[in-house]
This record gives C-alpha cells, sequence and structure tokens, in this order.
C-alpha cells in the first residue's frame, strides 16, 4: 500500500483546498518530510489520514470526549466555511494487479446536524458497492488494529518509553495483533455480569426501626410494602435482563447481525448483476453467431475479392479478343495506306497487351456471381461490432460480483446468528413485560405516598434495603455460576494464545533494538514477561539488566524498536506516518534514529518534524533516503497553513 495524494478541503488550520504529493519517487527513497513549528498542522496530517480511512474508528488526538458530530463541526476552518472534506489517493497491489484507490470524506455543518458522505473510486471509476460496505474492506486492506502501529505521535514513544507504562502499550498492541483483547472484553463483561447480578447469601436481620415503624402504620403501610417489594423486585429483574440484553446485543453486533441484516440486499443485487452478465453472455454469443469471427479472416477476404475482380477482366479480355482482331482487319482496308503504318503499331501494341492480359491464370470460372456477395460479405466484416463494450460491461459485472461476494464471506450465518436474534426478542420482550409491571406498580406506589410522611419514607427506604438483599433467584445463581467457568475459560485461552506467540515478537523486538543500538555486546536477549508484559533484557554476561538501568535516549530507541518489531510482526507492508519522532533523544540516538530507522521502517515514511528535531545534521545523513520535502508555515492574513516544496530556511542556509 502506497499513499499517492492527499487532499485537505478546509479542515482544521488548511483553508480552501491543498493537496500533497505523497508518493516516493523511488523504492530507495521512502522518506516524506515535512517541517512545521508547533501548530502549523503536522498532527492534522495525521488525523487527516485515519479519519479518511476509518472515519468514526479513527484514532483521533484531540477529540477527547466530543460526539463524532461535534468533532467534525470543530474541524471546519474557520473562515467561514460550513463544510470539509479530506481527499486520499493510494496505490493497492492484490492478486488482479495494481489498483488505485481514490477515497472522499465530506461532510457539511447543518442546524441539527452534520451531514456527511463517503465516496470510493477504484481506477477512476465510482463504486457505490465499495463506498456502501468500505468499514469492511478496508479491514482487508488496513486491518485498523495495525494501523495504531503505523501512526503514531512522539507522546506514544515518550510512553513506552517508561517502565512503568511500557507494559500497558505493549499489551494493547499485542492484543490488537493476537485478538487477545476480544477475550479480556469478554471476560470483563462477564464479570460485569456477575457484578450486576450479585446478591448476598446473608439473612438479614430485622430492623427495630422496621418493626416500630409497620406496627405504627398497621394496614395502610402493609399495602406500601407489599407493592413495595413487588416494585422492587421487578427493578432487579430488569438490571438483570437489561444486562443479558446488552450482552446478546453486544455478540450479535460482533458476531456481524447489521451485515447479517444487509444479506438479503446484497443477495438481491447481486443476483440482478448475475442476471445482467448472462444478458451480455448472451449478447456475446450471438454476435459470435455471425459474421463476427470472420473479422479473424477480414485481409483473406479482401484478397479473394480482389482476385475474383482480376478473373473477372482476364475473362473479359478473352472474349473480346476476336471481336477485336476482325475489327482490325476492317480499319486496314479502310485506312490510307500512308497513315496505315502507324494505326497497325499502335493496333498490334493493343492486341498484344490484351493478350497479355487474357493468357493470365483465374482462381474462378463465373465471378461475376460471387463479386456481389464477396463485395456484401467484406462490408460485414469492416463494420464496427458492440464486442469489446460487450466484453469491458461484462467484466465490471464480474467484478461487481466477486466484490459481493466477498462482503458477504463476513456475513454470519443463520445458524449462527439467528438465535442471538431470537434471543434478544426473547429478552426485550422480558425488559417491555417488566417495565410494564414496574411502571403500574410505580403509579399505585405514587397515589398512595401522596399522603405519606418522613416515617414511610425512611420505612421505604430501608424496607427497599432488606428486600433487594433477599433476592434468590435460582436461575440468577445458575447463570452466575455458568459465567464463573466462563470467565476461568477465557482466561486460559487468552493466557495460551499470549505464550505460544510472544516469541515471535520478542525476536522482533531485539532484531531491532540490536539495528538501533548499535552495541551487540550489551544486550545479548530480550523477554516479554506474559504476566506484566514488561520488557526485559539480559547482558553478555547473561545477567539481567533491568529497563530503568538504560540510559533514558536507550530506552527510547527500546520503544521506536518495540514499534518496529511489532509492526513488522504483522505482516502488512504499510505506510508509516510519525509525529515529532525524535522527542528528547540526544544527538547520538537521534542520527541512529535517521540512518537505520527511517530509511528502512517501511516503503513509505511521513515524517512530520519541527525544527528542533530534523536539523541541518540530520538533514544531510537523511536525505539519500528523502523523495519529497514540505515546509507549513502559517499565513496570519488568510488564518491558514500553505504547504509548499522546501523545508525550514535555517536548515537550507545552514547547508
Amino acid at each position: 500500500m502506497i499513499f499517492r495524494e492527499l487532499t485537505l478541503h478546509d479542515f482544521g488550520v488548511f483553508g480552501g483546498r491543498v493537496s500533497i504529493d505523497l508518493k516516493p519517487k523511488d523504492a530507495s527513497r521512502p522518506v516524506i518530510l515535512f517541517g512545521g513549528l508547533n501548530g502549523r498542522g503536522k498532527t492534522t496530517i495525521l488525523d487527516a489520514i485515519q479519519v479518511v480511512l476509518f472515519g468514526q474508528r479513527a484514532t483521533i488526538s484531540n477529540r477527547g470526549s466530543l460526539s463524532w458530530d461535534d468533532y467534525l463541526r470543530a474541524t471546519i476552518h474557520r473562515s467561514g466555511a460550513t463544510g470539509a472534506s479530506i481527499t486520499l489517493e493510494f496505490n493497492v497491489a492484490d492478486e488482479e494487479g495494481d489498483h488505485i484507490y481514490r477515497i472522499n470524506r465530506s461532510w457539511e455543518a447543518r442546524k441539527k446536524g452534520i451531514s456527511e458522505s463517503f465516496d470510493v473510486a477504484v481506477d477512476g471509476k465510482p463504486d457505490k458497492l465499495l463506498s456502501d460496505h468500505w468499514d469492511e474492506h478496508i479491514e482487508t486492506i488496513l486491518p485498523a488494529r495495525i494501523a495504531a502501529l503505523n501512526f503514531f505521535d512522539g507522546e506514544k514513544i515518550e510512553s513506552l518509553a517508561d517502565p512503568l507504562k511500557a507494559g500497558d502499550v505493549i499489551g494493547a498492541a499485542i492484543d490488537s495483533l493476537l485478538g487477545v483483547g476480544l477475550l479480556n472484553k469478554l471476560s470483563s463483561d462477564l464479570k460485569i455480569f456477575l457484578k450486576r447480578s450479585g446478591n448476598s447469601d446473608e439473612t438479614p436481620i430485622d430492623h427495630p426501626e422496621v418493626v416500630e415503624i409497620e406496627i405504627t402504620l398497621g394496614k395502610a403501610d402493609e399495602e406500601i410494602s407489599k407493592l413495595q417489594k413487588e416494585y422492587e423486585y421487578r427493578c432487579a429483574q430488569m438490571s438483570v435482563v437489561v444486562a443479558q440484553l446488552a450482552e446478546v446485543e453486544a455478540k450479535a453486533v460482533a458476531m456481524g447481525s447489521e451485515q447479517w441484516g444487509k444479506r438479503s440486499a446484497i443477495e438481491a443485487e447481486k443476483s440482478t448483476l448475475i442476471e445482467s452478465s448472462r444478458e451480455f453472455e448472451d449478447a456475446l454469443l450471438l454476435i459470435a453467431s455471425g459474421v463476427e469471427p470472420l473479422k479473424l479472416v477480414k485481409e483473406l477476404i479482401d484478397q479473394t475479392l480482389d482476385q475474383a475482380k482480376w478473373d473477372a477482366d482476364v475473362i473479359k479480355q478473352r472474349q473480346v479478343l476476336e471481336v477485336i482482331e476482325e475489327r482490325d482487319l476492317r480499319i486496314f482496308e479502310l485506312l490510307n495506306p500512308d497513315k496505315q503504318g502507324d494505326v497497325e503499331t499502335f493496333l498490334r501494341d493493343d492486341v498484344a497487351n490484351r493478350k497479355l492480359k487474357a493468357s493470365g491464370d483465374i482462381l474462378f470460372d463465373a465471378p461475376d456471381l460471387i463479386i456481389p456477395l464477396l463485395q456484401d460479405l467484406s462490408s460485414e466484416v469492416n463494420s464496427r461490432s458492440d464486442v469489446r463494450n460487450n466484453l469491458n460491461q461484462l467484466n465490471d459485472f464480474e467484478r461487481q460480483i466477486v466484490e459481493l461476494d466477498r462482503v458477504l464471506q463476513t456475513v454470519p450465518s443463520d445458524s449462527e446468528i439467528i438465535p442471538l436474534i431470537e434471543a434478544k426478542a426473547l429478552k426485550r420482550g422480558e425488559l417491555n413485560q417488566l417495565e410494564s409491571e414496574s411502571l403500574q406498580f410505580e403509579n399505585r406506589l405514587s397515589e398512595l405516598h401522596g399522603s405519606s410522611d418522613r416515617l414511610k419514607a425512611k420505612r421505604e427506604r430501608l424496607l427497599e434495603e432488606e428486600a433487594t438483599s433477599r433476592i434468590k433467584d435460582l436461575d440468577q445463581r445458575r447463570a452466575r455460576e455458568f459465567a464463573q467457568k466462563a470467565i476461568e475459560t477465557v482466561s486460559e485461552l487468552a493466557s495460551r494464545t499470549l505464550s505460544q506467540n510472544i516469541s515471535l515478537i520478542e525476536v522482533a523486538i531485539l532484531e531491532k533494538l540490536a539495528i538501533l543500538l548499535g552495541k551487540e555486546r550489551l544486550v545479548q536477549d530480550l523477554r516479554i514477561d506474559p504476566a506484566t508484559l514488561q520488557i526485559l533484557i539480559s547482558t553478555s554476561e547473561q545477567l539481567d539488566l533491568p529497563v530503568e538501568r538504560l540510559s533514558a535516549g536507550e530506552r527510547q530507541l527500546l520503544a521506536i524498536a518495540t514499534l518496529w518489531g511489532l509492526s513488522s510482526v504483522s505482516g502488512h507492508p504499510l505506510p508509516l506516518v510519525i509525529d515529532t519522532p525524535l522527542g528528547r533523544l540526544d544527538s547520538e540516538h537521534r542520527r541512529r534514529i535517521v540512518t537505520h530507522y527511517f530509511p528502512n521502517a517501511s516503503n513509505q515514511v511521513l515524517i512530520l518534524s519541527t525544527d528542533e528535531e530534523i536539523d541541518h545534521v540530520l538533514l544531510d545523513l537523511l536525505k539519500d533516503s528523502i523523495s519529497h520535502q514540505y515546509i507549513m508555515e502559517y499565513d496570519d492574513e488568510k488564518s491558514t497553513t500553505d504547504i509548499r516544496p522546501g523545508y525550514f530556511a535555517e536548515v537550507s542556509n545552514a547547508r
């Protein structure tokens, strides 16, 4: 995958339309270098690439707690624009060859929200099918869990360099690569269920105040107590059902219920495409049954027509030759003797030429009969046909059918999804019934509490606490037992998955660390503790060396080696985008990053740097690997950032 061009229109600090050429000139120059001071839009470029690719699923630097609509509204340029757009063009190679994708995500701010649109074109042709199913398709090109290893900023490196935080970052990356995160999420959901459905087996003691209140209030308050118990019992049941419904809905969504719901429409669309393709196949067969195959021998037909015309001329000469000779004798008799010699010479030459032509070989005995037929056939053969147009249309239909098949492969089977849908409907029915019953009790209690005093309110609270503690439903206990067993099973599966795959990650990180450190004797081995996910390293003397014993620069090199190793293990040759990459590294370690990491990290590396990171010294070291370099400068009058070829002026002067 190679990014070719990024176009921003009224996005962030970029007012108007800004297009950036990102395609490396050749494989030996993978680096695209951006220079800009803080606040000039470096992080905006990183965010833009992720927004256009992943939409709401993008990991964005400054979204915070904003809703998606609020975030999109905040990204519109402050120049008075009402909308913004991002267009990304990139190459993707597959079994059918190299294809050019052009995706555009645009949005318009309206009074009642944001109007958003997304379009995809492949090899210059709009593709509505991919536009509708982009979230599924992008996972086959650039999975979101892998993108996190390739699109990052300096803060991630800072966090990863901290021994106390490294385990969390490595854990998140490993969870994404191995799918352990899904198992941990399932375990967390089960624990939440246990917490929500928890009850106490302790028998509550009689509360003195409750006894006194019951005696005081008498029969009137007994009715309230009864209603309150019924009401709270149903509230507890509702909490359980809500948790169960949320769990079923989450499972259905994770399994692909949304795609399953669209399956009929997709299959209908596929059937329509198949029917249309058959019509073009029939049209091609009809063309093939006519004169179309004779176009293969068009030259032979033209040669045959020429031969027939030649034969007709020879036969004509043979027929008129005797008549001409007899005519010539009569002319000689009538001519004046003085002029007879010249005329005789002319006539004899004419007869000789005609005899020469009449003596030629012929192929057809009756050429005059076949010449009209051959002329008609030649006209048919030379006429224009719709074969190419039909073939192109047929190929387009077949490509769309293949894409629909790819989408259908992600749709779960009926046997997988229908039980979940039925379970969801059952739980929703239970919830509706409980809500209806609870509402009835709530209305009745509201009427009774209208005449109640503080003593009754206190009694309600005490009875509610006691009633809640008495919930000991057999089905609930059984569900808790199954949930506890499931937690143990999921934990065991996660542990085994991690232990079986973590050695591959250890080898990759150690290999990259050796390249960056350049101290072969310093680190001989590297291990990741499966329990804490902390990195453990060993020296040549087989002594364990705590990570915190490394210098700050060496720890950052370890952090970069970790990201580099994790990215290489993912197996996806993807572009690398790094924002403010060098952090607090000293000059020696910066040189190793520039000379060893940037030129080799990927087949395309976008570096977003300040003037204090890639300076003139590092630029000289990196220049042989740079394909394009851009400078980002803010225009106060236009309130926008401009991007032009070049780099920081002071760097250029120093060079």
